[in-house]
């Protein structure tokens, strides 16, 4: 996800650098065995009850093999 201008306190800072990251969720393992469209509204659907809701502006899905952008959605 990428956050809006202004909202540095929910980003995370880098131990190596100590710039601030954008957060970074993960599906679970046990789930890739579903489809890439099952595993997407799952995540937003967590992203939709979290506390970065308001201050996000786009969620990113990426493939975490080969670090390809799949699908990008404007919130």
């Amino acid at each position: 996800m990428n956050l809006k201008n202004g909202y540095d306190h929910l980003k995370f800072v880098n131990p190596n650098t100590g710039q601030f990251c954008n957060p970074v969720w993960f599906s679970i393992l046990t789930k890739d065995h579903h489809s890439v469209k099952s595993i997407e509204t799952a995540m937003l659907r967590r992203f939709s009850k979290s506390q970065y809701i308001g201050a996000t502006r786009n969620v990113q899905f990426y493939d975490n093999q080969n670090k390809t952008l799949i699908n990008e959605y404007p919130i």
